[in-house]
């Protein structure tokens, strides 16, 4: 099984935030200001693993435990 450390698990977060937001329309912000949302700050970090996966693939450097 794949362990990243939390180094990378926050370097990945940032980089899923960073891409949400840049697809960001003023619909979005204004349903957000509405309704809240959860902070990536605030998403597990498995999801985070799982979510970046999914999105960009394995690319990070990964320590693998026996």
């Amino acid at each position: 099984m794949k362990k990243y450390t939390k180094v990378q698990i926050n370097d990945m977060r940032e980089q899923l935030a960073e891409s949400e937001y840049e697809g960001l329309r003023d619909r979005d912000i204004r349903q957000i200001l509405w309704d809240g949302c959860v902070g990536w700050s605030m998403i597990d970090d498995a999801d985070i693993v799982e979510q970046h996966e999914d999105v960009y693939g394995t690319t990070l450097v990964v320590e693998e435990e026996d």
